[in-house]
């Protein structure tokens, strides 16, 4: 196969997956929005848009993938070992998960299993087999448990508690569509909505009841089961980074709120295991995650070792989208996004919700500080910042000044800094030269002055002179 060969093909599958994400968030784009994302394999993205756009529709059938039989893809009441399949949950580019039944245990579980594409793929393999090991040995009731992994007729699966909820990711998409831009939730409280139970008022809900609910508790309520919410996702993550993981995927997609309003993470799959990763999955320099929640570091990819740092900024950055229901950086296209997490400073979050108290706005801010250094050490410390926030305690975490945030901005931009540095240069010299030729000519005019006093003191003390000899002769002639 040649190099544009392989090209494409990478990009067709970074497009299934981006396309199953999106439909599983209940997000509809057109493939102009697709072929912008992806530039150079426009009529490859247009065919592939076609294709999985038809698997959507009500009445398309579910292709079997070419797979042994014994195990068709999508089909209810068909068996994997002793896992029998009751509906599919979700699908990607190289995988799908499905909701099955343990016929030994009586329970249900979720299976994931990697479809024949993802079987063939080197990568999505090692990833799929990664997940399996790291997620394995992680024991915390914030991550989702593993019950078992193996292979049946050829195909690797996981299975994996079955977690009765549903994902951030579509918590927030409900809440955009209640937003003030969809005329729903008032301006001072635009943020995800949780009820006491952490999850959506009924389907059978009338909208006025609905909006009843929504519109009823007060904001900071509100804010602080969000709050609470991170808080956990934080204290999970934790746990997983003191067993030496960094899951370096961290976005509202993986985290799932179940009935009783407790965060899940999911998805391990890109995770970093600092005991046994291989030198080919970690030190490539390849972008790793989601683009929107990756952290500057990942986006460098300067074969700099990534640590739990990364995960505290993609969950500020969850927090920063649960509080105002968008994204801290957006952009046409992904190098675009790219360059705006590496550059730009995120809006003031105040602005975009005025509901959020100035110490939460720093919090999030210190999370997702473009400086790993200037972020909170470890997930622990930014659940523990989160908690004073609830409790109207004093944050540990102090604001930028300006010249703190100027010489950070010069950092990330050292060309237009040193632009504006020898503007400024040039300014001072022209302003310093321009005074000195002001005081030259204050000293020239300061002379001049002198001279003219001293001549017509000069010329009055000469009429003086006149006037005495006037008055000798007169009065000589008086005397006479």
């Amino acid at each position: 196969m040649s190099a544009a060969s392989e090209s494409d093909e990478a990009a067709a599958l970074e497009f299934s997956i981006l396309f199953s994400e999106d439909r599983n968030r209940g997000v509809a784009r057109d493939c102009s929005e697709y072929q912008r994302l992806f530039p150079g394999h426009e009529s490859r993205i247009a065919a592939e848009y076609k294709r999985l756009d038809a698997r959507e529709a009500p009445d398309a059938t579910q292709p079997n993938d070419g797979d042994e039989p014994g195990f068709r893809f999508g089909e209810p009441g068909e068996r994997l070992g002793h896992y029998r399949i009751v509906r599919e949950l979700g699908r990607g580019g190289q995988g799908a998960v499905y909701l099955a039944e343990d016929l030994r245990s009586q329970r249900e579980v979720a299976l994931k299993v990697l479809t024949r594409r993802g079987r063939f793929s080197p990568t999505a393999l090692a990833r799929f087999r990664r997940e399996a090991t790291i997620a394995s040995k992680l024991d915390h009731a914030g991550i989702c448990p593993v019950y078992e992994v193996g292979t049946e007729h050829g195909t690797p699966f996981i299975a994996m508690k079955a977690l009765r909820g549903d994902t951030l990711a579509r918590k927030i998409s409900t809440a955009r569509e209640r937003s003030p831009r969809g005329g729903a939730t008032r301006p001072d409280s635009e943020h995800v909505v949780l009820d006491e139970t952490g999850v959506e008022p009924p389907a059978s809900t009338s909208k006025a009841a609905t909006a009843s609910q929504e519109l009823s508790p007060p904001a900071q309520v509100e804010i602080d089961r969000v709050l609470r919410l991170v808080e956990a996702t934080a204290r999970a993550l934790h746990a997983a980074h003191e067993a030496g993981v960094v899951h370096r995927d961290v976005k509202p997609g993986n985290i799932v709120v179940t009935e009783e309003g407790d965060p899940v993470v999911l998805d391990f799959g890109l995770a970093q295991d600092s005991d046994g990763d291989a030198p080919t999955l970690t030190q490539t320099g390849e972008l790793m995650g989601t683009p929107a929640y990756m952290s500057p570091e990942q986006i460098a990819a300067k074969r700099i070792v990534l640590d739990r740092r990364t995960d505290v900024y993609s969950l500020g950055v969850t927090l920063f989208e649960c509080l105002s229901l968008r994204r801290p950086f957006d952009a046409p296209t992904r190098e675009g996004l790219y360059q705006a997490i590496l550059t730009k400073d995120a809006p003031d979050l105040r602005r975009l919700n005025p509901a959020v108290a100035d110490d939460l706005r720093i919090v999030v801010e210190t999370a997702m500080a473009k400086d790993r250094d200037r972020r909170y050490a470890t997930a622990l410390d930014f659940a523990e910042e989160l908690l004073r926030v609830r409790r109207r305690e004093p944050i540990a975490a102090k604001p930028m000044g300006p010249l703190l945030r100027l010489r950070l901005w010069a950092g990330r931009n050292p060309a237009l800094a040193a632009a504006l540095f020898g503007l400024f240069a040039s300014l001072a010299l022209g302003l310093a030269t321009a005074l000195r030729l002001l005081d030259q000519k204050d000293e020239a005019l300061g002379l001049a002055t002198t001279e003219r006093n001293a001549k017509a003191a000069a010329l009055a003390d000469y009429d003086r002179l006149g006037d005495v000899s006037r008055l000798a002769r007169l009065l000589a002639e008086a005397d006479g």
